[in-house]
């Protein structure tokens, strides 16, 4: 719930972040479950980066953490350095919330 609240009132926010998602998401669905609009943001630009679609990625997430996002990279893309795409991921959703 919070997490809609913050994208109400940052329409800047959730205008980027619906670009990350692909084309006809609702971004208020894609928002369920995560406790803070930077959590949706890092796991959106995780699936942007990695090519994973969003809504497997969200639901290979045990929860919304970092430590869940690096676990569901690791499941989905075994291949990748998962801390470190988390690292990334992380710190474009810290800028993305800048503006």
């Amino acid at each position: 719930m919070k997490t809609l609240l913050e994208l109400e009132s940052k329409p800047k926010l959730a205008t980027k972040l619906a670009a990350l998602l692909p084309k006809g998401t609702n971004l208020q669905e894609a928002a369920l479950g995560f406790a803070h609009a930077r959590q949706l943001a890092a796991a959106a630009h995780a699936s942007k980066n990695l090519d994973l679609p969003f809504v497997l990625l969200k639901f290979t997430m045990k929860d919304s953490s970092s430590k869940a996002l690096r676990g569901a990279i690791a499941e989905l893309r075994p291949i990748q350095d998962a801390g470190a795409e988390v690292k990334k991921a992380e710190q474009q959703a810290k800028d993305d919330m800048k503006q």
